[in-house]
């Protein structure tokens, strides 16, 4: 006598096996993706890319010499198309070349889209030309598996086989599209440039070349062939080939108005210089529009990234007023009034000559002569207003004078500055009058100088 195990045992076995099929069909490693299946994606055919996800989509091309990204939906020609950084772009393709799926899972039917994250709108990468021309292939990414081991993906070369990716691919190609904008404003290296100019804001107007590794005016005539502070034009030209944009802006128009300063840098072998031009937004105090050769698109850039690079030529060329060589000096003298002071160098530091007593600071003091600096243009004479307040003389261990500096206090002058006259020069310079206090300081300590 049949049970009732009998009339549905079968039945049921033939629909746990299907469930078993179904189940196993997608869990079991069938191994990894052949080249039928999964193509080898190599960066150097690689014609255009698109990415599209849920809220927003932009497509790499190439255009004049780099790789340009631009919306999807706007044609080209429409806006102007950045260039995207070469590194980020390069990365995401070498990405997506060496990162094969993890495995097979199985056959897959549309029905099953939804279950996978795969019904859109989702994550999908359209490699155009990678097949050859006019074959594109496309890669459609869904939602983690169960165990957060991989991402579940397809392929437009086998639309039904479902592949578990690695779940990187998430973080490196969800990228919002202005990640891949280039913001850098020049190309040319520090060490290869040969000319370099800024004119603009009423009146700026300088340049200068590089002559055996430094570099001399070529204008304004005022201070043609004169040369550049070393460290000045280092740092200058750090700040300005470190500069980048805040952000591109792709569709604005050029301003109407004139530039409000225009840099330049000519490479060396090149007739033609690299460029960046800023205008002033209208209605913004804080904010320029940069346009430079590098970049085709107008550009945002800061005031405050701007304002440390607009230099005058005063400003660059080299204004040390003393030339040292700090280990040569032996005795330093200092006349006030009619009182002379004087301190030897001596092995175990710096001592009065007459009390021997010891002498703090001296050798800071002396570093301060190297970084001199006159302010303002020297004059042939000294104003009425400034009365002499001091000499200091720097002698070798023979008695050489190696420098004898003259200080003027002027009260005409701005805070903080004084007159120095170097030996019997026709020249009198405006200076910091840091290094008359320093000196006062060691050498004249219970003296009242407010009056």
């Amino acid at each position: 006598m049949k049970t009732w195990w009998g009339f549905i045992g079968l039945p049921l076995a033939l629909v746990l096996l299907a469930l078993g099929v179904y189940y196993f069909g997608f869990a079991v490693r069938q191994g990894p993706a052949d080249e039928a299946q999964w193509p080898v994606i190599e960066p150097a055919k690689v014609a255009a890319l698109e990415v599209r996800t849920p809220t927003e989509s932009y497509v790499f091309e190439p255009g004049a010499g780099a790789w340009l990204v631009r919306p999807l939906a706007a044609r080209p020609g429409d806006i102007c198309a950045p260039k995207a950084d070469l590194a980020k772009f390069t990365a995401l393709l070498n990405f997506i070349s060496a990162n094969r799926p993890k495995r097979v899972l199985g056959p897959f039917a549309r029905s099953q889209a939804e279950a996978f994250g795969l019904a859109g709108p989702g994550l999908v990468l359209r490699i155009v030309g990678v097949q050859g021309p006019g074959k594109d292939l496309e890669f459609s990414l869904g939602k983690e598996n169960p165990s957060g081991e991989g991402v579940y993906a397809l392929s437009s070369l086998t639309p039904d086989i479902l592949f578990l990716l690695d779940k990187s691919w998430l973080r490196q190609v969800d990228h919002p599209m202005d990640y891949y904008h280039d913001l850098k404003v020049f190309e040319v290296a520090e060490d290869q440039v040969a000319r370099m100019g800024l004119k603009g804001l009423e009146g700026l107007d300088w340049e200068a070349e590089s002559r055996d590794g430094k570099y001399f005016f070529l204008r304004p005539d005022t201070v043609k062939d004169n040369a550049l502070s070393e460290a000045e034009v280092k740092l200058y030209l750090h700040n300005l080939l470190s500069l980048k944009a805040s952000r591109l802006e792709s569709g604005r128009p050029l301003p109407g108005q004139a530039a409000l300063l225009e840099f330049a840098l000519w490479p060396r072998k090149s007739s033609e210089p690299e460029f960046l031009r800023l205008f002033q937004v209208p209605g913004d105090e804080t904010g320029l529009l940069g346009q430079s050769s590098r970049q085709p698109c107008l550009f945002e850039v800061g005031w405050d990234r701007i304002r440390p690079l607009v230099k005058t030529a005063f400003e660059l060329k080299g204004r040390s007023v003393v030339s040292l060589n700090l280990g040569d000096i032996e005795l330093v003298r200092v006349t006030y009034g009619q009182e002379v002071f004087e301190a030897e160098k001596t092995e175990t530091g710096w001592r009065e000559r007459s009390g021997k007593s010891n002498v703090l600071g001296i050798d800071l003091t002396l570093w301060r002569f190297t970084e001199l600096q006159f302010e303002a243009e020297p004059g042939v004479r000294l104003p009425t207003s400034a009365l002499w307040s001091m000499t200091c003389e720097l002698q070798d261990v023979q008695g050489k004078v190696l420098s004898l500096l003259s200080f003027y206090e002027d009260k005409e002058l701005p805070v903080g500055q004084c007159w120095l006259r170097v030996g019997s020069e026709d020249k009198y310079y405006p200076v910091s009058n840091q290094l008359l206090n320093d000196l006062k300081g060691l050498f004249l300590p219970n003296k009242d100088f407010a009056s």
